[in-house]
Formats: structure tokens, sequence, C-alpha cells
């Protein structure tokens, strides 16, 4: 809203004074719209932004890979969150292909795929995929239950009461764990086969913190096998 842009160009202007600074540019305003938007940055060791920075390429990569370049991408810690990634596709979808909502579960997965591929078992299973789990599970749990896409649960819409039960919760939970399985296990190969792509995303978020979808794609499209 106009109150809301409002407080932005207020708080940038506060931001400028307490840097001193003689301009309120860009660099600040976008510093005052992620603040308003997303809480004040929080100051992480270089260990913790580098693993950010693994989780974060990982999710711009598998995005990329479907056809849709993120339209923003920042290791900068706000909130409850480290880092995040925008989608660039934000037009509104009246219906989704299997494809295509694979694709988000394949995304959603690519922080955990990226850091198992970079830091190993032991290292790579953080804390950090929690949201992204909830997010992909919900995604392959409309595929069982409400849109008749998985071939050995069949077409019929399962429901609310259906799952209560034991039996028929045991074979939900096995056809959604065996989709996230099986993307977590494409995107761990895709990332694999395109390491130098990624290191170059993570090396350029250290050195910048965030990425436009013209830097992401630019990266992404001279050092991706994109296989």
């Amino acid at each position: 809203s106009l109150a809301q842009l409002a407080s932005v160009i207020e708080f940038s202007m506060r931001i400028a004074i307490r840097e001193k600074k003689d301009v309120v540019d860009d660099n600040v305003f976008e510093e005052a719209f992620e603040s308003f938007n997303y809480g004040e940055e929080k100051k992480w060791d270089i260990s913790e932004l580098e693993k950010t920075a693994y989780h974060e390429a990982g999710h711009a990569f598998l995005c990329w890979h479907s056809g849709e370049t993120p339209s923003y991408l920042t290791i900068v810690a706000r909130g409850n969150f480290g880092g995040y990634m925008l989608h660039g596709d934000t037009e509104y979808r009246g219906t989704y292909t299997k494809a295509k909502l694979l694709d988000l579960i394949r995304t959603s997965l690519g922080g955990r795929a990226s850091e198992l591929v970079f830091f190993g078992e032991k290292d790579g299973l953080t804390t950090g995929a929690s949201a992204d789990l909830i997010r992909a599970t919900d995604i392959a749990r409309s595929i069982v239950c409400s849109y008749g896409m998985d071939s050995d649960v069949g077409l019929a819409v399962i429901g609310e009461n259906e799952l209560a039960s034991g039996e028929m919760s045991r074979e939900v939970r096995t056809a959604v764990n065996n989709i996230l399985s099986e993307e977590l296990n494409v995107a761990k190969n895709l990332l694999t086969d395109n390491k130098v792509a990624i290191e170059k995303i993570v090396e350029e978020l250290l050195h910048k913190n965030h990425l436009t979808s013209t830097e992401i794609d630019r990266i992404f499209s001279a050092y991706s096998t994109k296989n």
C-alpha cells in the first residue's frame, strides 16, 4: 500500500543517516524494504553463511533447471530464516501438470539436496530444510490424495476421514515418501552433475549477499550442463 511504501521510504532515510550516507541509493532502499518486510539483518559467521549459500543455490538451480529463473536470491538472515529464493513465475496458474508439481517438489528439496551433495550425510542433514520439507510434503500429499496422480493409490480422492484409518494413512504416507525420496535423488544427481554452476553461484552470493534474476540466469547459462 502507499502507507507501507511511505514507511519504507522513511525507514530508508533513517538507514542512510545511521550509515552516514549523503544519498538514499538503491542499496539503502533494498535494505529498508527487506528490513520492513522480514526484520533486521542477522549477523552469522562465515561457515553458517557458506552453508546457507549452498542451500539457497540448490533451490535456485533446480528452479532454473525446471524452466523458471528465480527473481531474487539472498543469504541475508532475517526473522526466522537464513536466506530465501523468490520464484520468478508469479502469474496465477489455473491448473498444474504432474510434471510441474514434481518440479516444485524438487525445487523445495534443493536446499537439502545441495547440503547433502556438498557437505555429506554427517554435516548435510540440518534443520534448515524444515519449512522446505513441509512444502514438499504438502504438494506430494495433494498429488496422492487430491489430484489422482499416483498410479499405486489410484484416482479416488482421499479425504481426512479416510486418512484417519491406519491402513489408508500408511498407504498414503508410503506413496508420499516414495515421491519425496525419488525427487530428492533426482535433485542430488542434477546438483552433482552441475557442481561448477553451484560453486559459481555460491561464490557470487558470498561476495554480494544477493543476486537478481539476470545474474542468476547468466551464471547458470554459462556453467550448467542442464542435462
